[in-house]
């Protein structure tokens, strides 16, 4: 008897071993399968420091336009400007302006924070001071938000600037033209 039961608690032993290795292989490739999902996760803030350091650089304005989606959506709120697509962002940005200078700024912007919200961020810093058309401008503050699609491209980017002097930028229009106030929040 001593031998039979030497045998089930053997075999007992062998089976729990088996099925703690089987759970351990399905917990392994969860993980496994969890972590190549993460691994294909968007990284907000590394997408966005990347974009910022591009946008500082203020050197290769192709590989700034590419972290864009193609039919990206930008807004510039204080001078009421609404651009969509690719085309119209390079024509709202246009760095090759002759007369554009960075002047003395080894920078053209500086990020003070950036918060990620899930695939959305709010960059806040401020852009450096530059020369154009001779005028000297900034340092001006600034705020923005940023959107991500699934493949860490710029979906929307709504920027709030401190524009100064203002003068200059009066003949800008007013984007609170377009906010329709719901009628039942009015008496």
């Amino acid at each position: 008897m001593n031998y039979w039961n030497c045998l089930l608690k053997t075999k007992l032993l062998v089976a729990l071993c088996s099925s703690l290795f089987i759970s351990a292989c399905q917990i392994t490739d969860n993980k496994n399968a969890k972590s190549s999902a993460d691994t294909n996760k968007v990284n907000t803030k590394e997408v966005i420091s990347q974009y910022m350091t591009a946008y500082a650089l203020h050197e290769d304005f192709d590989y700034f336009m590419s972290f864009y989606a193609e039919n990206a959506q930008l807004e510039d709120v204080i001078r009421g400007k609404k651009v969509k697509g690719k085309l119209q962002i390079r024509e709202l940005f246009n760095w090759h302006d002759p007369k554009l200078s960075l002047g003395n700024s080894v920078s053209a912007v500086v990020v003070e924070q950036i918060k990620v919200f899930e695939n959305s961020a709010v960059v806040t810093g401020f852009f450096m001071p530059f020369v154009y058309d001779g005028l000297k401008f900034g340092p001006w503050k600034m705020t923005m938000l940023l959107t991500l699609n699934e493949n860490g491209k710029i979906i929307e980017q709504t920027d709030w600037i401190n524009y100064t002097p203002k003068v200059l930028f009066s003949n800008d229009p007013d984007s609170n033209l377009t906010i329709s106030v719901p009628k039942y929040l009015l008496k």
